[in-house]
């Protein structure tokens, strides 16, 4: 069954379009799948992570689009970012996304991408990044890039912070 990665072939194009019109590195692009759950105790993991992560950009004072589902957005309290696909990744300076073709569509787009996965079943997106707890410590990274990172702390840094724009598209065809 396919569930939409043929929209991949060719998808570099209206990116690229839009960032002749769009000024790059502004936001932090947070997303969701378009079904961010599968189930209740998903949701909550899911709903969670993302309410660390709207705490942290706030203090922070970080300019985010929220690409997520309608409840998601309401129970946050944020407005969720309609703008084309192509323009909010134009315009991204990061993106933080749950398992999803966004978030392989980020890649492609050469946004540095990290994956929020605090479930127990295996990530089928490969990602230089991937932040799979909920502790939010402040443990300074060793290194970068690196295969997981356990706080949303050290993910946004890390993201933010000089990423390696070779490492998403390096793994990509390895899969």
């Amino acid at each position: 069954v396919v569930t939409g990665l043929p929209r991949l072939d060719g998808f570099e194009a209206p990116v690229t379009a839009a960032r002749r019109t769009i000024e790059p590195n502004q936001w932090l692009l947070v997303a969701t799948a378009l079904t961010p759950a599968f189930d209740e105790p998903a949701l909550e993991r899911t709903l969670e992570m993302l309410t660390t992560a709207h705490a942290y950009t706030k203090a922070r004072q970080m300019e985010v689009r929220w690409r997520i589902d309608h409840r998601l957005a309401s129970l946050l309290g944020v407005q969720r970012d309609n703008a084309p696909l192509a323009e909010s990744l134009a315009g991204a300076h990061a993106t933080l996304s749950t398992a999803s073709t966004l978030a392989v569509e980020s890649m492609l787009a050469r946004v540095p991408s990290a994956i929020a996965h605090p479930h127990p079943w295996p990530l089928w997106v490969p990602a230089a990044t991937i932040w799979r707890t909920l502790e939010a410590g402040d443990d300074v990274l060793d290194h970068f890039p690196i295969d997981n990172i356990t706080s949303l702390h050290d993910t946004l840094d890390a993201e933010t912070d000089g990423f390696d724009l070779e490492r998403p598209q390096q793994l990509l065809p390895q899969h």
